[in-house]
């Protein structure tokens, strides 16, 4: 296991494991762990991945921040991924890393290749507004529709 230590740019601790040429693969933790809190299955992934897991601001190694808003933090993982040239990246977010890996793949879809999301739920502002036409009270649909339900 090697570590590579961008605290000074970016705000996070982060540790490589696996080949470096293998397919990346970022593991984003969730609030209250750190990246330490992948450790039982890295083994398990380092053998065909180049696994990068990171100490968000204010977890684990790293010095907390002046924003723990998580299209900030998504901001921070793409400089760190830009940093280190890597593209196309299998990301993998656990509780509310997961809404940090959402972020980071609306931001920059180029980034993330495939998104995996453990025990996150939906982010109330990731709730998108319902079209009018879904909207459309009972009472404005045919009487044929209210008569002769659909299957």
């Amino acid at each position: 296991m090697s570590e590579y230590n961008l605290e000074q740019s970016h705000g996070m601790r982060v540790v490589h494991d696996g080949p470096r040429e293998a397919p990346p693969l970022l593991l984003i933790h969730g609030s209250g762990f750190s990246g330490g809190s992948w450790s039982p299955v890295v083994p398990a992934l380092a053998g065909h991945h180049h696994v990068i897991r990171v100490d968000l601001p204010g977890c684990g190694q790293s010095p907390p921040a002046r924003s723990y808003d998580v299209p900030v933090q998504a901001g921070r993982l793409a400089a760190m991924l830009d940093d280190l040239g890597l593209r196309r990246v299998t990301t993998v977010g656990h509780s509310s890393g997961g809404y940090i890996a959402t972020a980071l793949a609306e931001q920059r879809p180029d980034l993330v290749r495939s998104l995996a999301l453990i025990s996150t739920g939906p982010s109330l502002d990731a709730l998108l507004p319902q079209p009018l036409i879904l909207r459309v009270p009972h009472a404005w649909t045919s009487p044929w529709s209210r008569t002769h339900p659909s299957p």
